[in-house]
């Protein structure tokens, strides 16, 4: 299967390294990649050397209307966002809907314009070997381990999880105040899940190193509530905060490169098996 993969400029962040991440990862294929825009005339030449032909960008694509309406069993569009055909940005928004009609296939990579036309959800992803594992979550908690700051709930919490958790406890593994500033330093967010409190040192030092606090509504929460975030003190609360730090298992699930563009793969199939597709000239 030949197919044509083109974006708006080369080397750009978005269409192009769609483009090559096609290419990349659906290797049974025989890909080229071109810049589409303002090549009118050219795309309309060589479309029928190849069985598909896929557009990957928006400004001004309303140039390949009378093209894509000639050859309509050749070409898919991936809406690549949403203010062309929201707001008319570098397209001709009528045009663009006749050729959305036309296209043998419509994907969107946002689900706004997927609902909006009735097309295909097919979001961005990422490459998950290429962005390889993040080092791993540190939380911060400074206290005692009682019962009142609720230490073993985040301490169950944070190994059910998987993070690491530095704990600076009190007759334990205390330092000297002034060397405290080296563990809040350490840390990616810092939670005092207390179920009681007064003035909490640890907490406005921790935000004085910058380091995001997250804290039960305990003591000193007034004054402080423009520049926390606040947790019930629960499993779940502080679970919560924490699966936010751990975000490329969701990335893992829902926008991987893999798993979208063998979807691509599936549509590429699923267009040439038509019966209306005409096979590509030598």
């Amino acid at each position: 299967m030949k197919i044509l993969l083109l974006t708006d400029n080369e080397d750009n962040w978005s269409g192009h390294n769609r483009c090559k991440t096609i290419q990349r990862l659906l290797p049974q294929y025989h890909f080229d990649i071109y810049q589409g825009w303002s090549k009118k005339n050219w795309v309309s030449r060589v479309c029928g050397r190849y069985d598909i032909v896929h557009l990957n960008y928006m400004a001004i694509i309303h140039e390949h209307f009378s093209t894509v309406k000639t050859h309509p069993q050749r070409f898919m569009m991936t809406i690549a966002n949403e203010r062309s055909l929201l707001f008319g940005h570098a397209i001709q928004k009528e045009e663009v809907e006749g050729m959305m009609s036309s296209c043998a296939y419509v994907t969107s990579v946002t689900k706004k314009i997927a609902d909006l036309y009735n097309v295909e959800y097919l979001p961005n992803g990422v490459d998950l070997n290429m962005f390889k594992e993040p080092k791993k979550v540190v939380v911060g908690y400074v206290g005692t381990e009682g019962e009142n700051k609720n230490y073993p709930l985040l301490a169950k919490v944070c190994s059910d999880l998987g993070v690491k958790l530095l704990a600076m406890l009190y007759k334990k593994n205390q330092v000297p105040q002034e060397e405290l500033y080296k563990y809040y330093q350490q840390m990616d967010l810092f939670i005092h899940p207390s179920k009681t409190e007064g003035c909490s040192n640890v907490i406005l030092e921790a935000l004085s190193m910058n380091v995001p606090v997250f804290m039960t509504k305990e003591g000193v929460w007034h004054d402080l509530k423009d520049w926390v975030t606040f947790i019930e003190p629960t499993y779940e609360g502080i679970a919560n905060v924490i699966k936010k730090y751990k975000a490329r298992e969701f990335i893992k699930e829902r926008f991987n490169w893999e798993q979208i563009v063998k979807r691509y793969g599936e549509i590429y199939e699923q267009i040439v098996s038509r019966k209306d597709h005409v096979s590509p000239m030598p």
